[in-house]
């Protein structure tokens, strides 16, 4: 054997004898873990834009299990009290859209007459804003949040 050939042997030994302990030690990929959000206090949800100009907001109050809406037509705020079912939903709805690890604002660069929502979420220990839109690459568990909100906001009392 000549000297490079030597050389390229103990390389291509070395690296796999590197490489594979390397590869030994080497974690595996997992999710990032989510911080345990211990209790809501309150939520802020707003969606605006469209072709009419919408305005809709709602406020949501876990301690006082209240839901309070407010649209560009309201001079005062509708509110009412949430049922246990309503609040279970609410708080399902926010654990899945996984706030804490939801990286917006998501925009659509190229819409035009999209809606925009903005939500915060405040609990014991943090609080979590996130901005998204019509269109956008915004995870799918937002949009269902924003559903979830705007379905219980939207019911009349007589409805109950």
């Amino acid at each position: 054997m000549n000297r490079w050939s030597k050389i390229a042997s103990l390389f291509i030994l070395s690296s796999s004898l590197w490489g594979g302990a390397c590869l030994a030690q080497k974690p595996q990929p997992s999710e990032k873990a989510e911080a345990p959000i211990t209790e809501y206090r309150s939520l802020s949800f707003v969606q605006s834009g469209g072709f009419a100009g919408i305005y809709r907001q709602i406020n949501v109050d876990f301690a006082a299990k209240r839901i309070q809406m407010r649209d560009r037509h309201d001079t005062t705020p509708r509110e009412e009290t949430l049922t246990n079912e309503d609040l279970a939903s609410i708080t399902a709805a926010v654990t899945a859209a996984k706030l804490p690890s939801a990286h917006g604002p998501y925009l659509c660069r190229f819409c035009a007459d999209q809606f925009h929502y903005d939500i915060t979420v405040v609990t014991t220990a943090h609080r979590h804003q996130v901005q998204w839109e019509d269109g956008s690459n915004a995870p799918q568990t937002l949009f269902d949040l924003g559903a979830v909100l705007r379905r219980i906001a939207e019911r009349r009392p007589s409805a109950r």
